[in-house]
């Protein structure tokens, strides 16, 4: 079990990584630059409508009613697709917030802050969950979680460019990077090492454009 672990961690470790050094490596060559309909956009996530977003005063009501939602949620694999959903959600309003309010970094702060909440929260939900990829419907929450969390890990490389000499910036995605990480290899632990591996390799592979598109 110990080993099966280490395995996975590592493959996770190596897959995120190379994301970012492909990022590093493709920069450096005569390749074009990175078209902007081959970022991650909101609708990447799954979702077509972001709403309120961290920067207006009624973003709490959004909160409440999250936090409404997930009480009600009682089944545990639901409990941890609704806590993916958010966390899509969150990511997708950091990525807006980071485009339309560069100039406000508190806003900036809290939108990443609240994703890596999402994160932690997602972390805990799979850990709670009993059931493994034995279970079809949880198969196929893996394959979503895989998906987005190259995606995530994309997304979130944007951002720390985007605010490149901004250093508090900065340390809050590379935060947000590590929970993304911790709740894959959490993630990792309802399968088996090789197929959670396969899973990550396939999101990897088949992401639009960018970096990830030349590793």
């Amino acid at each position: 079990m110990f080993k099966s672990l280490h395995i996975v961690v590592v493959a996770v470790s190596l897959l995120l990584s190379n994301v970012f050094v492909a990022g590093y490596v493709y920069a450096q060559t005569d390749a074009p630059a990175v078209e902007p309909a081959e970022t991650v956009s909101a609708a990447d996530l799954g979702v077509e409508n972001a709403g309120t977003l961290p920067t207006s005063p009624f973003y709490f009501f959004k909160e409440w009613r999250r936090s409404v939602r997930s009480f009600f949620t009682l089944n545990p694999i639901a409990k941890v697709e609704l806590e993916l959903k958010v966390s899509n959600e969150k990511a997708a309003e950091a990525k807006i917030v980071g485009e339309t309010a560069s100039n406000n970094e508190l806003a900036v702060k809290k939108a990443i802050a609240n994703y890596k909440i999402s994160q932690e929260r997602l972390k805990l939900r799979l850990e709670s969950l009993k059931e493994t990829s034995a279970t079809p419907r949880v198969d196929r929450l893996l394959e979503e979680l895989a998906d987005k969390t190259i995606k995530h890990d994309k997304l979130f490389d944007e951002i720390g460019e985007r605010f490149e000499d901004k250093a508090d910036i900065k340390e809050l995605v590379n935060e947000a990077k590590t929970r993304i990480g911790e709740a894959a290899v959490t993630a990792a632990g309802k399968d088996s090492a090789v197929k959670f591996a396969a899973k990550l390799e396939k999101a990897l592979v088949e992401s639009k454009g960018g970096d990830l598109k030349h590793l």
